[in-house]
């Protein structure tokens, strides 16, 4: 009982000094307009070699090149229309983000970006840029895709933070969802039970990984359940909104 209170002090603590409070907080990113799609590409996209076609063009090829022709292999033009055969450079690059956006980003921000100069890779609501590797403009909504799992699940600027949060459910009444600035950041739902009380709960995935990192003994000291606790989203649905808990199922 005691270490559940603590929890409930110190993520309280972390909601409230850092502006997640009850009507507050980071509540997702605001859509922006819609992508707009790139003219041509400065360089050949990434994994792809340089030539020159007859008439001078830039082309890439996906292969080697052997006296200035992509014997094998796919190739694409960076300049001018493009054809079946050699469809302009853009074309693959869109068909590529489109397969990573797919997988990678939150339904707000569907244009898929990656800069292979910086390695900064991400989504954003909106078009990109001339050159396909940033968003057009620096004030659209933005998300980051980090090369580790960890740096995912750690940065409240992550995609997959981000994704995690537009596809949690709201319940109850005046619901409403925010990200903490915590370290992992976590997930929180605040609605009206139905006598009115504002009641406050985090979903299992974001709390069990708030706890792994931040009480990394808890299981084995048996100081949470995750399947019984009100603090948890899922619980405090099915025992305030569906009733399909009653209090001897809830673990205080």
């Amino acid at each position: 009982m005691l270490e559940f209170v603590a929890l409930l002090v110190l993520i309280g603590a972390v909601l409230y000094w850092g502006g997640a409070r009850w009507g507050l907080g980071a509540e997702g990113f605001q859509q922006g307009s819609p992508p707009a799609v790139a003219s041509y590409l400065s360089a050949c996209p990434q994994g792809m070699n340089t030539f020159y076609l007859p008439d001078g063009r830039p082309a890439c090829c996906d292969e080697d090149v052997v006296n200035d022709k992509c014997r094998y292999g796919m190739s694409c033009v960076m300049t001018g229309p493009g054809t079946p055969d050699m469809p302009n450079c853009t074309d693959i690059v869109n068909r590529s983000h489109q397969r990573k956006s797919n997988r990678l980003c939150p339904p707000s921000m569907r244009t898929y970006f990656e800069d292979p100069v910086t390695k900064t890779k991400g989504c954003t609501d909106g078009g990109l840029d001339e050159t396909h590797v940033r968003p057009a403009h620096p004030t659209q909504p933005t998300c980051r895709i980090y090369p580790t799992l960890e740096e995912n699940t750690n940065q409240a600027d992550s995609c997959a933070i981000q994704k995690e949060w537009e596809e949690t459910p709201c319940f109850g009444r005046g619901c409403s969802k925010t990200i903490s600035p915590s370290t992992p950041p976590l997930i929180t739902v605040q609605f009206q039970d139905d006598m009115g009380m504002y009641r406050t709960a985090y979903t299992r995935k974001s709390a069990k990984r708030y706890l792994d990192k931040n009480i990394p003994d808890w299981k084995e000291k048996g100081m949470f359940d995750l399947e019984k606790q009100l603090m948890i989203a899922e619980v405090a649905k099915a025992y305030y909104v569906d009733k399909t808990l009653t209090s001897k199922d809830i673990r205080i």
